[in-house]
């Protein structure tokens, strides 16, 4: 994510599309910008990602977005066009079967609803397997500090 917020044609994508745009929301039916896909990345968010999938969906929906509103030529289509080459890039470097040739061969799940998972055991943020499992606690990562003992005389 970071790479896509400090390249340097991203900066039209960083936040949501103001709603002083005319038509903007009656074109676009699911907007979504940078900042929104980086706060859906911390595990408190409530919609936080259950997949992999799920992500690499949400950034191609920004260039989607944007070829979709803008026209072919304009500034922020090819803005669009060259950020969205190199996030490929980088799916293709990192995460070759998350390509869009792959994605298409593979069966998506039927639903991206974050629910528990108890066959897997996985509690990995993004998995490629499917939810979350939200069966068990989170691991207390503090140490607590030794009880201390008390002596009486």
């Amino acid at each position: 994510m970071l790479d896509l917020f400090t390249h340097p044609k991203s900066v039209p994508f960083h936040s949501p599309v103001p709603k002083n745009v005319p038509h903007y929301y009656r074109i676009i039916t699911q907007p979504m910008d940078f900042t929104n896909i980086k706060c859906k990345l911390s595990r408190g968010h409530f919609n936080h990602y259950a997949t992999i999938d799920d992500f690499i969906s949400d950034v191609r929906l920004v260039f989607e977005n944007c070829r979709t509103f803008n026209q072919a030529g304009t500034q922020v289509y090819l803005a669009g066009e060259e950020v969205s080459q190199f996030f490929e890039s980088i799916i293709r470097k990192y995460l070759p079967d998350f390509t869009p040739e792959h994605m298409a061969e593979r069966p998506r799940p039927k639903s991206t609803a974050v629910s528990s998972d108890t066959e897997t055991g996985s509690t990995d943020s993004l998995t490629t397997n499917g939810p979350l499992d939200m069966s068990k606690p989170r691991p207390n990562k503090r140490k607590k500090p030794p009880e201390r003992i008390v002596h009486y005389k």
